[in-house]
């Protein structure tokens, strides 16, 4: 019984479009990513009657962290007690992708600079090349790839 207490945490879970919509969940911290996403999905029908796939549920950690991997415990990914994170409906990336915001695009032909709102978002693997991402910025935006310049 004491053992159960000591993997107990209490996390909050809040939609980020939503700031009245948060639900606590008391769960076992040696739990997966998959079973979380489980057990909230039902917790959020049931409190908030908001019917949402635990496959379609996107986790982020309060750096903005998106938690990806399914596989892992609650523990592996570092979320603690008191913690809490935030949600959203949609398609959660794979542990190989990551999400990147391209916010400013300097064009080589023309002297413009977009930045901002204007920025465009590119979801890119590990797996991909630089030439990936150029092509993913540049087929959001319209452009042909020779035509903007990305730096960090």
């Amino acid at each position: 019984a004491l053992e159960g207490l000591w993997y107990n945490a209490t996390i909050v879970f809040s939609r980020k479009s939503c700031s009245s919509c948060s639900v606590q969940l008391e769960i076992d911290t040696r739990v997966s990513l998959a079973k979380v996403k489980e057990l909230l999905s039902l917790k959020l029908q049931d409190q908030l009657s908001l019917s949402l796939a635990p496959e379609s549920l996107c986790l982020f950690l309060p750096a903005g962290g998106e938690l990806k991997d399914t596989t892992q415990t609650v523990t592996q990914l570092g979320v603690c007690t008191g913690e809490s994170v935030t949600f959203e409906n949609g398609v959660p990336l794979a542990p190989d992708e990551f999400s990147l915001r391209v916010l400013d695009l300097r064009m080589r032909d023309i002297s413009v600079e977009e930045g901002g709102a204007a920025g465009v978002s590119v979801v890119v693997s590990v797996k991909d090349s630089v030439a990936a991402l150029y092509d993913g910025v540049a087929d959001k935006k319209g452009l042909a790839r020779g035509a903007f310049r990305l730096r960090t």
